[in-house]
């Protein structure tokens, strides 16, 4: 991992030194390593790519927009790539913490999972969840220190059966009231239609939910640190990463129009001032 500075809250990039793998696990005792590490681990970032942590000894508290979560042995947390974060003390406990960039799921994963509702949950108890995601996360880890493109889509591929595994387990917590309702059905509107069928505009989704743009942006600002066209964008940005990922052989044109853009090159345009690479350069590098 590697930390970008930017104004306000710090972007954490995926980076895996010497390796084009697009997943790595590491150890809570790894990322303690060092108490500068660990000191600026506590304060709030932003990574671009999604955590699913695992406690497996002591207790742990992490907060994600926000929302403090405290976890016991056998607990799991799954981060989303745009989310805020922030640490607890690494100290009081022990786990592994799985890394991976969004686009390592298919879409017809993506759709399974947002249909069972794990799309937007991000907390599971122990006994929640199915026994067979403890051996399965063991698996990850012995195949993650493999070297080899074979082991690399291994473990993508397991990391994918665990998250799928999810889809069964406990209802989630309460539902959110006031303006976190509101933000949560904005997030829920985003998985369920995806950025293009909602237009890609905040007038279009605040007219979706029944509520004016400002009312929109004041509550997904409150509850999720980002104006509703930051999220918005990043959603179109995630799909079409996965879009280039998935459908290799896929002009760029048809992934533009796919996600609403009837211009190719302001697609191009827009991905490369998100994303900081072009297209056909991060399909490049995700082959």
């Amino acid at each position: 991992m590697v930390k970008i500075g930017s104004e306000g809250i710090p972007v954490v990039r995926f980076r895996r030194p010497g390796s084009a793998a697009r997943v790595e696990l590491v150890r809570v005792a790894e990322l303690r390593d060092g108490e500068a590490a660990a000191a600026a681990l506590r304060e709030p970032q932003r990574p671009s790519f999604d955590l699913l942590i695992e406690v497996g000894a002591g207790r742990a508290t992490h907060r994600v927009d926000q929302v403090e979560h405290r976890l016991r042995a056998g607990d799991l947390l799954w981060v989303r790539a745009g989310q805020v974060q922030q640490w607890g003390e690494l100290s009081e406990w022990d786990g592994r913490v799985v890394l991976f960039r969004p686009e390592v799921i298919t879409p017809a994963s993506v759709e399974l999972l947002r249909r069972a509702g794990v799309a937007g949950r991000a907390h599971w108890r122990r006994g929640s969840y199915p026994d067979e995601v403890v051996p399965l996360l063991q698996a990850l880890e012995e195949l993650d220190r493999g070297a080899t493109r074979c082991t690399a889509a291994a473990v993508e591929h397991v990391l994918e059966a665990i998250l799928l595994r999810l889809c069964s387990g406990a209802a989630p917590a309460d539902p959110p009231r006031g303006s976190a309702a509101l933000y949560e059905r904005f997030v829920s509107l985003l998985d369920e239609r995806g950025p293009r069928g909602i237009g890609r505009s905040v007038e279009s989704a605040a007219q979706l939910l029944g509520c004016t743009p400002k009312t929109l942006t004041v509550a997904v600002r409150e509850h999720g640190g980002r104006t509703a066209k930051q999220l918005i964008d990043e959603r179109v940005i995630l799909e079409a990463k996965r879009l280039l990922a998935h459908l290799p052989d896929a002009p760029v044109r048809d992934v533009a129009a796919a996600l609403g853009f009837h211009d190719a090159a302001n697609f191009s345009k827009f991905f490369k001032r998100h994303a900081a690479v072009t297209p056909a350069a991060f399909r490049s590098s995700s082959i």
